[in-house]
């Protein structure tokens, strides 16, 4: 490969321009990264909402819809109630960081 004298002023201007494309990324970085907090926060509020949303409902399906008030408790609804508990623990545990997430 052979090599091809350059002038200085190409050299200096070279330099400028990626100087000038090498700021112009860390603002465009900067930018994202703002972007990516502010969509971090929306998403996270949205899923705080959904979740007091559904665990207002839940305590009202606990109290309404898992004990039948006709008829007798068969052995389909305390498995029911022990997948339930099985996955409310699971919940429990990794909010509380106790069990498998001590």
């Amino acid at each position: 490969m052979e090599c091809v004298p350059v002038s200085d002023e190409k050299v200096l201007d070279f330099a400028r321009t990626a100087s000038i494309a090498v700021g112009n990324n860390r603002r465009t970085r900067m930018q994202l990264h703002r972007n990516e907090a502010t969509n971090a926060q929306v998403a996270h509020q949205a899923s705080m909402t959904r979740i007091h949303e559904l665990l207002a409902r839940l305590q009202m399906g606990v109290d309404t819809e898992l004990t039948p008030t006709t008829g007798e408790l068969h052995w389909g609804h305390a498995g029911d109630a022990k997948s339930i508990e099985a996955a409310l623990q699971q919940i429990y545990d990794r909010i509380f960081r106790e069990g498998e997430y001590a």
